[in-house]
């Protein structure tokens, strides 16, 4: 099976544990699983034929049925055991194919087939049937238009790659199960870092970052990938603030850094609440202003940000901001000589209080990205 089409599949199986079942298609044409169905016809560069055969209580045991739909594959669903049910194609003296083993037949022509099955009472079974026709008497989708599709898809079955689909997803955190993916460190006494459950984007949860009650401590979870293939490198998550009195709070950070030898090549961005500065840091480390907005503290409200860079030059491509891209293309990054500790990337979130008080911020979905567009 080429990868495409197990793609095709993984993304329709999901679906299916989503509660989405064939037999919903002719109900709401919009439905996840008919964009599968519009991925299929992508991936193929043709249009695909589909029929459904539904069985909607297998209580009445079967064998040998004969269905008269034809195709080159049938991909099946049950919330029974695939295990015992099996297909003949096109005859009754061809060998039973159990779905059990794989829920897919593909890639074999049939004008028939029959179906066999035990007695499962309250159980349904549907199959979806396809066929495809040539590629050159039907439109073609470009290749955008596939991602664009997937994406679109993705993004209905709960994926947190929702925000920006440019680049190919490296890694990715959505704080549910455990904060011990990332390395904390507190800067004082009094901060501390867990999972939450008072705000997430997705899930039920997010990383909860507390600094401590005196000006200039600091928390920070970072976390360390392989040097990957150069290309366009690009990092993206998620933010809360709780409410601030007074205007009141501190810097929240994003660090991705590259790690190449002896040279650090910083691209830094933070965000000040209490001036509601947006900035980055230049090549000597200088801070310098990107815009001044104001975003808002509430914890039902969570921004995104990402920052993507070149690999290859080590300068920065672009900075989004919620509903914003700023074109930071050919800027240098800070660039600091360090000890040889080998080459990685490195990704760091940090909340700086800026007085003698506790502030927090809450991290969601994390992603790494790589090939950027």
């Amino acid at each position: 099976m080429d990868t495409q089409r197990l793609m095709l599949l993984t993304l329709m199986a999901m679906a299916r544990r989503q509660g989405i079942g064939p037999s919903h298609i002719a109900k709401e044409d919009d439905n996840a699983l008919n964009l599968g169905y519009q991925v299929e016809k992508a991936l193929t560069g043709a249009l695909a034929y589909y029929d459904i055969y539904s069985v909607s209580d297998m209580a009445t045991a079967v064998t040998n049925q004969k269905i008269e739909k034809q195709g080159n594959f049938i991909h099946a669903w049950s919330d029974g055991d695939l295990a015992n049910i099996g297909i003949r194609l096109n005859s009754t003296d061809n060998p039973l194919i159990y779905l059990g083993r794989r829920n897919l037949i593909a890639n074999i022509p049939f004008v028939q087939f029959y179906l066999t099955y035990p007695s499962q009472s309250g159980k349904q079974l549907d199959l979806l049937i396809g066929k495809n026709v040539s590629a050159e008497v039907e439109d073609r989708q470009t290749s955008t238009e596939i991602v664009n599709t997937l994406w679109r898809l993705s993004s209905r079955l709960g994926s947190i790659a929702t925000f920006d689909n440019r680049g190919e997803i490296i890694w990715l955190d959505d704080f549910e199960d455990n904060i011990n993916k990332w390395i904390q460190t507190i800067y004082g006494a009094g901060g501390t870092i867990a999972l939450s459950t008072e705000a997430a984007r997705s899930g039920g949860k997010s990383a909860k970052l507390t600094t401590g009650a005196v000006s200039n401590n600091a928390v920070d979870i970072y976390r360390e990938v392989p040097y990957l293939a150069e290309s366009n490198w690009g990092h993206e998550i998620s933010f809360a603030f709780p409410p601030t009195p007074g205007g009141e709070g501190g810097i929240v950070e994003f660090d991705f850094e590259i790690h190449k030898g002896t040279t650090r090549y910083g691209f830094e961005v933070r965000y000040n609440l209490d001036t509601r500065v947006l900035s980055y840091f230049d090549s000597a480390g200088a801070e310098q202003t990107l815009e001044t907005l104001t975003l808002s503290e509430n914890l039902a409200c969570f921004h995104t940000i990402k920052i993507v860079c070149n690999g290859i030059t080590k300068k920065w491509l672009r900075i989004i901001l919620d509903n914003k891209e700023y074109d930071m293309r050919n800027i240098d990054p800070v660039v600091v000589t360090v000890g040889n500790t080998g080459d990685y990337l490195y990704f760091v979130e940090v909340m700086i209080t800026t007085r003698d008080k506790a502030y927090s911020v809450y991290f969601d979905d994390a992603i790494i990205t790589q090939k950027e567009s």
